[in-house]
């Protein structure tokens, strides 16, 4: 159950009335659009781990660094446009043995300066929920962040920030918000070492088989419907595993176009429902990782 409490009751004695909303001991949730350098102080005091300030629209260096001193895991903020120095000054944010987590809840595009800035961050995660573009510039210099950056927000990639994209040496890539990728953007992921998801993708026999060509460790696709075409286009996928797990129901036609997967590894973990001569060919390919029910 949530309950409204005053700040002054564990940070410093410094007075907020109403405007913190704590749903446990561990959360503190900032409610005005402004906030003080001495508001800021107090919450960097807090002992809890999750600082949110998702309503917060505004917020200046000097601020933003005495608020960076918190030391809990996660920093979160609603700020919806974000400048070099604010940015270098929340970079300094350190929380548990820089076991934390950065997050821009409303941010829908961030400037190369911003992003080189950012990049300086010693945490574990850069959050970015509802960045929606990222240009090649700002991309390449956000990617010098030596921990993990989410991406999911990203509704839209184009081929000069797919193959910077493709230089993160971070292990995930998470790309769940792209719901259209062109052929020459997914080629361009294609030398990228580690586990990519897409899990909104529609895709095409073309960009299947562009997306044939990536070298990724794994290849996650949320495709809830899967004709011939296509699954010819993946089956000479060169990376490590193709997860194809969210559909169902594989016709046979399909089912036996699938059955000639020619890479390291295809699970269909999801599949109940296909034709006994579709399974008794994706059964006869040792690729083919299939569902329990059909193991």
């Amino acid at each position: 159950m949530r309950y409204v409490l005053t700040v002054m009751m564990l940070l410093g004695g410094v007075a907020f009335g109403q405007q913190v909303v704590f749903s446990d001991p561990d959360f503190v949730y900032f409610r005005e659009q402004y906030l003080t350098l001495r508001q800021a102080a107090a919450l960097a005091k807090f002992k809890g781990d999750h600082v949110i300030l998702s309503n917060v629209i505004q917020l200046d260096a000097k601020t933003a660094q005495v608020l960076a001193k918190f030391r809990g895991r996660t920093l979160s903020l609603g700020l919806p446009n974000l400048n070099p120095e604010t940015a270098a000054a929340l970079s300094q944010f350190q929380g548990q043995a820089h076991l934390c987590t950065l997050s821009f809840d409303k941010l829908t595009a961030i400037d190369e300066p911003s992003a080189a800035a950012l990049s300086q961050f010693r945490g574990e995660i850069l959050d970015f929920p509802r960045l929606s573009t990222l240009d090649a510039n700002a991309a390449g210099s956000l990617l010098k962040f030596k921990g993990r950056v989410d991406l999911r927000g990203l509704s839209m990639l184009d081929a000069a920030t797919a193959k910077v994209l493709a230089e993160y040496q971070g292990r995930d890539l998470n790309l769940q918000g792209i719901k259209l990728l062109d052929p020459a953007a997914a080629l361009a992921l294609a030398e990228y070492k580690g586990i990519i998801h897409l899990p909104s993708l529609h895709v095409d026999a073309e960009t299947a088989a562009a997306l044939a060509e990536l070298r990724a460790e794994g290849l996650w696709l949320g495709v809830f419907r899967l004709d011939a075409d296509v699954a010819k286009a993946l089956n000479g996928f060169k990376g490590g595993t193709l997860h194809l797990n969210q559909f169902a129901v594989l016709d046979g036609t399909t089912a036996k176009a699938l059955a000639g997967f020619e890479g390291n590894c295809l699970t269909l973990e999801g599949l109940t429902t296909t034709s006994a001569e579709g399974l008794a060919a994706l059964k006869a390919n040792p690729r083919i990782r299939l569902s329990e029910r059909f193991r």
